[in-house]
């Protein structure tokens, strides 16, 4: 639970960061990986393997930026795999729901979103599963 809380901490820190500035400076992800380092101590190397879908991404498309892959792959580190492809798919869920949005009530959905905020929001949901 000390954990979790810490990684929400982390989450929510570089959230601001990424709306204000749409970048994620490397401070974060290391940041969230040594959560493991709370007891007890575990990591889940496995769990890295869930940003390699955002870092696909990001090659081919140019969309998702390195700092999030690095986040989500820290995230796995510390949270494991399948939690992190849980808040993986849940925020990229609730980013196309704002996203469709925003298009709808304001006309213009074109506009780039940052993806940490929606990482955080995902995250807090799946702490109370």
């Amino acid at each position: 639970m000390v954990r979790q809380a810490a990684v929400l901490a982390v989450l929510l820190a570089a959230a601001v960061r990424d709306a204000r500035t749409r970048t994620v400076p490397n401070a974060y992800p290391v940041m969230a990986a040594a959560c493991c380092l709370i007891p007890p101590v575990t990591a889940s190397p496995g769990g890295v393997v869930a940003a390699l879908p955002l870092f696909v991404a990001a090659i081919l498309t140019g969309g998702v930026g390195g700092g999030d892959v690095k986040l989500v792959a820290a995230l796995g580190l510390a949270l494991g795999f399948e939690r992190t492809v849980l808040i993986e798919v849940l925020s990229l869920v609730l980013l196309i729901l704002w996203h469709g949005a925003r298009k709808m009530i304001a006309g213009r959905g074109e506009r780039a979103h940052p993806l940490v905020p929606f990482l955080f929001v995902a995250a807090a949901m799946t702490a109370w599963l």
